[in-house]
């Protein structure tokens, strides 16, 4: 009862389990590498032709990681800014090449391919389709609910207190988010800095296994806790 006494007012906050808004937002984040994910925007984008990920990768590779090896991008800003704005890297000088439509891929100047990448993105956030792939992943009996993904994890941020935050905008940010860490390490490896690719690998594992074992020592200490105090307040009135 606590949640839902001092919790934020938000949609369907007394019919939530306890922690249930954390546990949906980290289960989103866990299966944002399911290729069913891509597989759903590509069709949305090029009917299955083209390859979104691949085109992030390079362009991330290629622009981004150009930009803070030039110095014209802050790494401080690309880790606190908001995704996909983070990457972003104005240059009419150095290109990509995307592979939106097709699997043959188009060139595109950095300044260009930002602009491309972000409306094939959207678009492909934005399908059903997508949604349906997210949906089976997060959603428990997502074939007994009519629920949208979308419509869960707006409900989920609600309740967590961040309500200015678009469920979809998460949602690319969370799809972001393990292609940036690959194309860093693909880049190292592009330039035969093998010491620097295998560091930030292991890097990245072991702060997925610290969040792991936090989540996990919380909801073994915080729950007892709370059904304590619960019980305790009851007793007392």
């Amino acid at each position: 009862l606590f949640e839902q006494g001092y919790g934020f007012i938000a949609p369907s906050v007394t019919s939530t389990y306890f922690a249930e808004p954390l546990e949906l937002i980290t289960k989103l984040r866990s299966n944002a590498r399911n290729p069913s994910i891509m597989d759903a925007m590509d069709s949305a984008i090029s009917g299955g032709n083209g390859n979104l990920r691949k085109s992030w990768d390079n362009y991330i590779r290629e622009c981004t990681v150009t930009g803070i090896d030039l110095e014209e991008k802050n790494l401080n800003n690309l880790m606190s800014e908001a995704l996909p704005e983070a990457l972003k890297f104005e240059s009419r000088t150095f290109g990509t090449r995307l592979y939106l439509t097709n699997s043959v891929g188009q060139d595109y100047n950095c300044t260009d391919a930002y602009g491309a990448l972000i409306n094939a993105t959207k678009i492909g956030v934005m399908d059903e389709r997508t949604d349906n792939a997210f949906r089976a992943l997060i959603v428990e009996n997502a074939t007994q609910t009519h629920q949208t993904a979308a419509g869960k994890i707006d409900d989920a941020l609600s309740m967590l207190g961040a309500v200015s935050n678009d469920s979809y905008e998460y949602m690319m940010a969370v799809i972001l988010e393990p292609i940036y860490e690959d194309a860093a390490i693909g880049r190292y490896q592009d330039v035969q800095d093998m010491t620097s690719a295998v560091m930030l690998n292991q890097s990245i594992q072991q702060r997925n296994t610290q969040w792991a074992a936090e989540q996990s020592m919380f909801m073994s200490v915080v729950r007892p806790m709370q059904t304590f105090f619960e019980g305790f307040v009851y007793a007392v009135t």
